[in-house]
């Protein structure tokens, strides 16, 4: 299949993805680090995590997964991080002592989880630059979801095209319409604001 926004291949986009986060993923924190802990810190201030199966999709280095650790740490939860890049690895045996956390290396568009496994998915800063790709993970993302579930997906606007924001604009519309309770947003410089 040909992503035609970008004359790839999709295994020759998701190749890519992968590679460029592989190499960011010893810099990540020192460069993304801060600005992801805000999104994740609004996150967790309006959303409950309490007796949740979470499934932070596109997890990197485990920025929100090590928040959670240390402000909610005797809350009952279970997160799955899941990353395409094998690196993902270091950080989780990092945070291992923790049986609230597992990490599966996966891509997005190609779920391994059964349909209705989380009651949150999160996808933060994750989807853009997917092109076609962003329907086969939007649609994974929502099928994964626990009926009654939230799903929680943002996009970084230096990072997402017009196609693919009118694209999420649309489908999170239709999701909502089916009944997922979606919040859906292009992120652009500061706090992101979650409904």
């Amino acid at each position: 299949m040909k992503d035609s926004s970008q004359g790839k291949t999709t295994t020759e986009s998701l190749s890519t993805i992968k590679s460029t986060y592989d190499v960011l993923t010893e810099v990540y924190d020192e460069l993304y680090g801060y600005e992801q802990t805000l999104k994740h810190l609004e996150l967790l201030r309006k959303v409950d995590f309490s007796n949740k199966r979470m499934l932070d999709a596109g997890a990197g280095t485990l920025l929100f997964e090590k928040l959670v650790l240390s402000l909610k740490n005797s809350d009952n939860y279970w997160i799955v991080a899941l990353d395409i890049s094998k690196l993902i690895k270091k950080p989780y045996q990092e945070t291992k002592p923790s049986e609230k956390i597992d990490a599966v290396i996966g891509d997005i568009t190609s779920i391994p989880f059964r349909e209705d496994s989380f009651n949150i998915v999160l996808s933060i800063t994750v989807l853009g630059g997917l092109g076609e790709l962003l329907r086969k993970a939007t649609t994974n993302l929502y099928n994964v979801c626990k009926k009654g579930g939230k799903i929680i997906i943002t996009m970084h606007e230096k990072t997402v095209s017009k196609a693919e924001q009118d694209f999420l604009n649309d489908s999170c519309m239709e999701l909502w319409r089916a009944g997922a309770d979606i919040c859906c947003g292009i992120e652009k410089p500061g706090p992101i604001q979650y409904k």
